[in-house]
């Protein structure tokens, strides 16, 4: 999977070999005090629904090798070839729909499956919409711009893509569907105008991969040696359902390293169904990078035709976890964003697959990943965990919001690997969760 800007490099692995033994008292404090991702009793309840829906826990090598293909790669093959950016990317403009609403006219959308729903009424007027260039971020416009001046009292901002919002009009009024999670809650409008103020200094977004200075070599001539990996596989099978869209959340957890050289992702990884279709499918990854030096970065990963670009790239280290988006549109554009939810700003890229576009979401794969570990058996202690990584919902064609309970099959796991664990579960909303571990001392 690649990194950041597109660039692998492999750390240094030269260390000072009198620090060797207290490295190995390190490496089994870290046997021992290894962080617990999923409870028991998490594994036993996936557990049993797998078993209600008759579905088996681990896939047999054959049913591996009829599974979707994608293999792992060490190098991104656009920054190996010195390559530019396609000038598909980032082509378009994204359309937001902005509004303010007293929080009392908010309600939860009833006689539905899919939880979580709440439904807003408002003047069409009400509605404001504004184009933002993809590729640039998207923060909160000021509340002198929605038709908001009057209200008292506790209030919720919807800021998002249109692309997002289930709309529908009647007359004068819009009827608008989203998840209650993209709204932002205040106690008065004074309030939500000082957040915005803060949020416009935010800018999360990389243009240009910096590298740690021990990474200052770029891989060369190394092939899948020393990588390990663990998958979770979720399918719509034969594209029944007609997904177009996925949206979830990724939340960063803890990490140390006290020398070792490798690469962390931890990664939901959407599939998509070519047309017509191939062997080599398009994939959309939204990766979670935990580098050596403890920064986390969250970034986009484009795999179209078999070669690989990164489309958007933040830094993670100071979020306390992020909300990710991905949608196909009718002319086969591809659009993915970070959102960070304390701030309500959105970080943007499209993709404009003209050749050749995937209508539809083919399956969800979650992806626990440890590439190029440059010692096996591990020299140094160290530990990455990101959990969970969770699919909320799914969008059809229909444009209605469906849980991935309602949408995707469990399918299982690929097998276990030393120095990964990965487990994936459906949640009580209906939604995936998968919990992502690498580490020296997992088994």
């Amino acid at each position: 999977m690649p990194a950041s800007e597109a660039k692998r490099k492999r750390e240094d692995p030269n260390m000072n070999a009198c620090r060797f033994g207290v490295v190995l008292l390190l490496l089994m404090a870290a046997a021992i005090l290894i962080v617990t991702i999923v409870s028991a009793n998490d594994e036993s309840y996936n557990d049993l629904i797998n078993a209600s829906k008759g579905i088996k826990k681990y896939l047999t090598p054959d049913e591996i090798k009829m599974a979707p293909g994608h293999e792992p790669m060490i190098f991104d093959l656009q920054t190996m070839a010195n390559k530019q950016t396609s000038p598909e990317l980032n082509d378009r403009t994204l359309e937001f729909v902005y509004i303010i609403v007293p929080q009392t006219s908010i309600t939860k959308v009833s006689g539905n499956d899919t939880p979580g729903l709440v439904s807003i009424i408002v003047p069409n007027s009400s509605v404001k919409k504004f184009s933002i260039q993809a590729g640039a971020r998207a923060a909160i416009p000021d509340t002198s711009f929605a038709a908001a001046p009057s209200i008292l009292g506790p209030i919720a901002i919807l800021w998002a893509p249109k692309d997002m919002v289930e709309i529908s009009a009647t007359g004068d009024s819009m009827r608008l569907i989203v998840p209650e999670d993209l709204l932002m809650k205040f106690e008065n409008l004074a309030d939500a105008q000082i957040q915005i103020g803060t949020s416009k200094t935010e800018n999360l977004q990389i243009a240009k991969d910096t590298t740690p200075p021990i990474e200052s070599k770029i891989l060369s001539g190394a092939a899948a040696a020393n990588d390990f990996q663990e998958r979770s596989y979720y399918y719509d099978s034969a594209c029944a359902h007609h997904i177009n869209g996925v949206t979830g959340k990724i939340y960063p957890s803890g990490s140390y390293n006290y020398g070792e050289s490798y690469f962390s992702y931890h990664e939901m990884e959407i599939y998509l169904s070519r047309s017509p279709f191939t062997s080599v499918p398009d994939v959309v990854e939204f990766v979670l990078y935990h580098r050596t030096d403890n920064q986390k970065r969250a970034f986009v990963a484009m795999w179209d035709e078999g070669i690989s670009y990164t489309v958007l790239d933040i830094d993670a280290t100071s979020v306390s976890y992020l909300e990710y988006y991905f949608y196909i549109d009718s002319s086969g554009v591809y659009t993915m964003q970070f959102r960070n939810p304390s701030t309500g700003t959105y970080y943007t890229a499209t993709w404009n697959d003209s050749d050749n576009p995937s209508p539809y979401v083919r399956d969800l794969r979650g992806s626990t990943e440890l590439l190029s570990l440059a010692h096996v058996p591990p020299l140094y202690a160290f530990n990455t965990v990101t959990s969970p990584i969770r699919v909320d919902y799914t969008r059809t064609v229909s444009g209605g919001f469906q849980t991935p309970s309602q949408t995707t099959t469990w399918n299982g796991y690929t097998p276990n690997m030393q120095y990964v664990n990965h487990l994936a579960f459906w949640n009580s909303n209906g939604g995936i969760d998968t919990s992502h571990q690498c580490g020296s001392g997992v088994a």
